[in-house]
């Protein structure tokens, strides 16, 4: 009976995370012999970035800050989020992923895919208000209003 291939358990642990495949085959007399393999899974890396850059994103649980490489193993799932945050002092709000996904999505990268060359960005919007009307020259004043 075959099973479903199991995930790493955390993005961590990719690297250091293997299956063994055990297989009995037992002749008509009942004579078996089982043998055991050790099989290492292909591990890719997805590219993620944020505008502005630095930002935080969430990938399977844990954070990242961008650009971010982030291993894991071929055709596996990867639970990307993208929240609101500050930077510096500013103020920042999830708009759009690069692949289209919603703020909070699940991602399939496999070792064909494009990601692995072009990151997938996370666009964020600034929300603080903010003027930028730099600095007067000697004698000048600025009024607002």
């Amino acid at each position: 009976k075959l099973q479903e291939t199991p995930e790493p358990v955390d993005l961590a642990s990719v690297e250091t995370s293997y299956l063994i495949v055990r297989l009995t085959a037992t002749d008509s007399e009942g004579l078996s012999t089982t043998v055991e393999r050790v099989v290492k899974p292909e591990i890719v890396e997805l590219n993620i970035d944020t505008e502005p850059s630095g930002l935080i994103i969430t990938a399977n649980g844990e954070t990242f800050t961008t650009p971010a490489s982030i291993k894991t193993w071929s055709n596996q799932v990867v639970s990307v989020k993208a929240s609101s945050q500050a930077l510096d002092g500013i103020d920042y709000a999830f708009k759009k992923w690069s692949d289209g996904g919603k703020k909070s999505h699940k991602l399939v990268v496999s070792s064909d895919d494009d990601s692995l060359r072009v990151p997938i960005v996370a666009t964020f919007r600034r929300t603080s208000p903010f003027v930028d009307i730099g600095s007067p020259a000697d004698g000048s004043t600025f009024a607002v209003g």
